[in-house]
């Protein structure tokens, strides 16, 4: 069964919860103030990785009327392959590959190697796992991507990327300044469409768990909503990280800029998005 969204936007929704609007978009002013101190600060070759040289990819399509990833955003994704070093994993995360058999195919013949999932291999150990299984389940394709992003990257570590975005410039010096890294649309909204973070790390924990919390409280409501409700609704996931980073002030966290990093090539649904959010 498909969720409705609430007609109100994301502001107006946490307005009932008591969660600031300023709170879900602008981001956490003292990390912008730090990373814009340390961003042109050299990085040691041999200094260590403070995230896992990994990047993910996910692709999670209708199981009645399946879609290849389009020819265009393979385009973008190998060519950002160039910047990495050999030592890189990059992971694509699928819900089930029979669905998809000429982007495997297209994936097989890329120059540089890239390991296939099945979303399946490790989302029994997600701290979300019921949440995620019931909107994978129903197809709610968008609410799942959102929860399997930190899930991901809570077990491997490393950096996130939508298939919208084309990579710029070399960003592995960043693996090793930063303990989380994130997308700023316009300077001050946080965009989870790129998103990176050590395995393991305390906040993604927090920010997870703050998804069951809350589902335990509608779920033992009277008249209790569907938890995709609120927990679905675009940007909500973007509230829970700002909230889990605030929590930790001493995480250093590397902040990415449109058009100067990764470039947006947008069909029309990001800005809808961001749209539907600002109203």
């Amino acid at each position: 069964m498909a969720t409705t969204l609430p007609k109100e936007s994301l502001c107006e929704v946490g307005a009932r919860y008591r969660i600031p609007c300023e709170r879900i978009w602008k981001s956490p002013k003292p990390h912008y103030e730090e990373f814009l101190k340390t961003r042109n600060e050299p990085v040691h070759s041999d200094a260590p990785y403070l995230i896992e040289p990994h990047t993910h990819h996910i692709w999670f399509t209708h199981t009645q009327t399946p879609q290849e990833i389009p020819l265009a955003n393979l385009a973008f994704f190998e060519q950002s392959l160039e910047f990495y070093a050999d030592h890189f994993t990059h992971h694509i995360w699928l819900n089930t590959q029979s669905l998809t058999p000429k982007t495997i195919e297209r994936l097989a013949n890329f120059q540089s190697p890239v390991v296939i999932h099945e979303i399946r291999e490790i989302s029994k150990k997600f701290i979300t796992e019921p949440y995620f299984t019931r909107f994978l389940k129903h197809n709610q394709i968008q609410y799942a991507t959102g929860l399997a992003k930190q899930e991901i990257l809570l077990q491997y570590g490393g950096l996130y990327v939508g298939w919208e975005f084309e990579q710029e410039k070399d960003i592995k010096p960043y693996f090793k300044k930063y303990k989380a890294l994130h997308f700023i649309w316009k300077k001050r909204e946080l965009e989870d469409e790129i998103l990176g973070a050590s395995r393991g790390a305390n906040f993604l924990k927090e920010s997870l768990n703050l998804v069951n919390n809350l589902a335990s409280i509608l779920e033992n409501m009277k008249n209790p909503p569907d938890p995709a409700t609120l927990m679905g609704l675009p940007g909500w996931h973007l509230w829970r990280f700002a909230w889990a980073l605030e929590r930790r002030p001493t995480t250093s966290v590397g902040f990415f800029h449109p058009n100067e990093d990764f470039t947006l090539h947008d069909n029309g649904l990001f800005q809808k998005t961001i749209r539907f959010l600002k109203k």
